[in-house]
């Protein structure tokens, strides 16, 4: 369709336009009229209506008819088939159509109700969609999001942003040279591939200041965003590059979004010691640092675009040329907004606005969060470094000299410029601190400490602990010696100490005390009955404890008696009667014996 007409066309619009005038706006001609001229011209009816008003000042000057912007669909109905089409995917794409959305609403029993007859009918899905736009719940409208604001900056340094993103470009594996991703074959859509070359893609991290728009830019190879790569970048933007590189200096503020390594210990301590007010903006609101996406899609467009065109060795070649270009992109081209070049525009930043700190300070106070190890009986600990260099052992003993002792605890600074080496830092008596750069230990091919003496060869004694000295001047004391060999020899030997004269001396005798009555209580102790016995276990220990009563003569006898008053066992509380009773009835009696006397005066004979 021509935006414009040309003068044989114009002068037919206003031909037609004199038609029109003349014509009878009862009769239906002038709507063949228009028809006439839109198929001359190709355009549809509507648009020859508007070429008529536009070119000619013709209109038909009819009045908009009653209602015209009304609609009967309720806002509640619109509303309803909007949230049916709520959940759009991430890319913003509606996975529910509007047509679907309305017959599912239909099939629900929704829709308008005639007032007369009750019958409900479902308008149609272009109705709807009218609605939907009039009030403001149409799913294009839905999915604009909020409106953002304004913010700015009081002068260069005030605000840095700061944003990583992983390029498109990766180091091929067994070589250090980097290219581009094929990116039909490493997508989302085949993640084994990416998983593949994880380690080995490059990470592009980018710092804009607000005012100025000066940038810096730095690439290195990893699987992702890191603390570490933060904290180097900030490094590398705040240092003095050179006279050609203007842009350096602390913020006073850094922006940034709320991931994982902004957010990290390495980054808030080393904020907080710069005296920087490091602020994060809401999750999922990219352009609330819309500069520094901005400032990735230069990179993107006006930099990696001319790596398709050149060998890049290694990393350090992209990053050689990445600063080559942002130098010449700082100083040479011009910013739409700032009306010169981000260099000139940083470049008018006031003394008393320029704070600079030497890299090597800066590299010196960038630490992770302290933390506390406990030293074990051998003085080693093992610390996690955070870097490639992984977990180190590191050995403590010559801290025994300054009164470390085992089983007590240390801190320890981590810092990304000196790994694997550590600080360790002592807490003394005298509310002072030392600190120690301690180097993790030298292990042979089996993790055996390369420095220990070998088995038959030598022995080292460990030094001795503050705590060590001080126990053998108590023992030379308690015993009265001068050396703590004869203090030990007195002391594995059991003698007493010397010192001691009497060492119950603190303990005097409890004075009289005026007795209380008190109230008895009612209260019987507990009871419990004795175990019942079995017949056949109370035969044994019958037979056992009484053979003359239970025997094999009458042990027949005795079962049965047993048997016909205790059928299946005897209580406990009944075991000594039973026993008794047993006894007086199958205990053997002795006979009688008689003895005759004999009357006075008769001789006793023999028999008797």
């Amino acid at each position: 369709m021509a935006s414009s007409l040309t003068p044989e066309q114009t002068r037919l619009v206003g031909d037609i336009a004199r038609e029109l005038a003349a014509a009878d706006p009862c009769t239906g001609e002038r709507g063949v009229i228009v028809k006439r001229l839109a198929g001359a011209l190709g355009v549809s009816v509507n648009t020859a209506y508007r070429y008529l008003k536009q070119y000619a000042g013709w209109t038909s000057g009819k009045k908009p008819r009653r209602g015209k912007g009304e609609t009967c669909v309720p806002e509640s109905l619109c509303r309803k088939i909007a949230e049916l089409m709520l959940f759009p995917r991430a890319n913003g794409k509606q996975v529910m159509t509007l047509k679907l959305a309305v017959h599912i609403a239909q099939s629900n029993g929704e829709g308008i109700a005639d007032p007369e007859t009750g019958e409900i009918t479902m308008p149609s899905v272009e109705t709807i969609s009218r609605a939907m736009r009039q009030y403001g719940c149409h799913p294009e409208q839905l999915k604009t999001g909020k409106p953002t604001g304004r913010v700015r900056s009081l002068h260069p340094n005030h605000t840095w942003l700061l944003d990583a993103s992983v390029c498109i470009l990766y180091r091929i594996r067994g070589t250090k040279r980097v290219v581009f991703l094929d990116e039909r074959s490493y997508n989302a859509k085949k993640p084994k591939n990416l998983v593949e070359i994880g380690n080995r893609r490059i990470v592009r991290y980018v710092v804009v200041d607000h005012t100025s728009n000066a940038f810096y830019v730095r690439y290195e190879q990893a699987a992702g965003e890191t603390a570490e790569g933060v904290l180097r970048t900030l490094i590398d933007f705040m240092a003095d590059r050179g006279e050609r590189d203007p842009a350096h200096g602390l913020p006073r503020i850094l922006y940034t979004d709320p991931g994982p390594a902004n957010t990290a210990s390495l980054i808030t301590n080393f904020c907080d010691q710069l005296d920087i007010r490091l602020i994060h903006h809401a999750p999922g609101a990219a352009n609330a640092t819309g500069a520094v996406e901005v400032h990735q899609d230069i990179i993107e467009k006006q930099f990696e675009s001319r790596l398709r065109f050149m060998d890049v060795p290694d990393v350090a070649f992209l990053q050689g040329e990445a600063d080559r270009w942002r130098r010449h992109f700082c100083a040479r081209v011009e910013h739409t907004r700032l009306k010169t070049t981000r260099n000139n525009a940083w470049l008018t930043i006031k003394e008393e606005q320029l704070h600079t700190v030497p890299r090597d300070v800066l590299e010196a106070i960038a630490q992770w969060k302290t933390e506390r190890r406990n030293v074990g009986t051998d003085f080693v600990i093992s610390v996690d470094t955070r870097t490639h260099y992984g977990v180190q052992s590191y050995d403590l003993r010559e801290l025994a000299y300054h009164g470390l002792s085992a089983r007590e605890s240390v801190r320890v600074l981590l810092n990304p410029f000196k790994a694997p080496e550590i600080v360790a830092v002592m807490d003394m008596p005298d509310g002072t601190e030392k600190r120690f750069n301690i180097s993790p230990m030298e292990k042979d091919q089996y993790n055996q400490d390369l420095s220990a003496p070998v088995f038959g060869e030598g022995f080292r004694a460990m030094p001795k602990t503050h705590t060590e000295k001080i126990l053998e001047e108590i023992r030379k004391q308690a015993y009265g010696v001068e050396s703590a060999e004869e203090a030990d020899r007195l002391h594995n030997a059991g003698k007493r100490p010397s010192s001691v004269t009497n060492i119950m001396a603190d303990v005097k005798e409890a004075p009289l005390y005026l007795g209380r009555t008190g109230q008895p209580v009612k209260l019987a102790a507990p009871t419990a009955d004795p175990m019942p016995m079995s017949r056949v276990a109370f035969a044994v220990m019958m037979k056992r404890e009484h053979p003359d009563v239970w025997n094999d003569t009458n042990a027949a006898a005795c079962m049965e008696w047993l048997s016909t008053r205790y059928p299946d066992s005897v209580p406990g509380s009944e075991i000594e009667s039973v026993v008794a009773r047993m006894c007086e009835k199958f205990m053997p009696r002795r006979a009688s014996v008689l003895t005759f006397i004999p009357a006075e005066g008769e001789r006793r004979t023999a028999c008797q």
